[in-house]
């Protein structure tokens, strides 16, 4: 593959190719960890984690993680749906928490936490009650804005595990895409179209086809 064909745009486009190439392959046991994956890799945290509500509604659970141990920061392994913890809160209000080193020390776990200074990042993987996108970092000044655009694209990622359906008129929405099960072709919207460098006439519905215009360090 030649130089001019890799993509080379910021790096919240880099980490949509990613997740793209991810969602596009057949469903493993270690999806959505290798999705986790991508928070360590584009967000630069330190560990990542999945809290849903699970058997017991009144109780929101870790189902995946990736990264650090989650005990390095203190973090749980449940917590009340109806607590005060960042997790219940995001996930009960749908609203993003960032939350830096001072906001954290005055929580009620600060004392069980090894980690002196760190940043937390939750968002909501869904409408409210649908649970949360938790990621910890020790980069001085917490999340950036980079960092921030990558994490909102993964926790939309989590949330639509199957891509948003064509709508009446059959067009996917620009940064959507679906794939066929029956045929193993690949929908795509414009705007990841455009990312890629290809047309719609252009563009033969094959997966090797998008994977073929990045570059190595693109792929998980």
């Amino acid at each position: 593959m030649s130089e001019g064909a890799a993509i080379s745009g910021t790096r919240a486009e880099r980490a949509e190719i990613a997740l793209a190439s991810l969602m596009a392959a057949p469903v493993t046991p270690d999806r959505l960890r290798r999705v986790l994956e991508q928070v360590l890799v584009f967000a630069g945290a330190a560990f990542a984690g999945v809290y849903t509500p699970g058997d017991d509604p009144a109780l929101l659970r870790l189902a995946e993680s990736a990264g650090l141990p989650r005990t390095l920061y203190g973090l749980r392994d449940c917590y009340p749906a109806a607590g005060s913890s960042p997790v219940a809160e995001a996930n009960r209000t749908g609203r993003p928490l960032w939350l830096g080193p001072a906001e954290l020390a005055g929580g009620p776990d600060a004392r069980r936490t090894p980690s002196p200074a760190f940043s937390v990042a939750v968002l909501p993987i869904g409408p409210a009650g649908a649970g949360c996108l938790l990621a910890a970092g020790e980069h001085p000044g917490g999340f950036g804005t980079d960092d921030r655009s990558c994490l909102e694209l993964i926790a939309h990622t989590i949330a639509v595990p199957v891509p948003a359906a064509a709508q009446d008129t059959g067009e996917l929405p620009e940064d959507a895409f679906s794939l066929s099960m029956d045929t193993g072709r690949i929908a795509v919207g414009a705007a990841i179209l455009r990312l890629f460098g290809i047309g719609r006439e252009g563009f033969d519905g094959r997966v090797e086809t998008l994977l073929a215009r990045t570059v190595p360090e693109d792929l998980p």
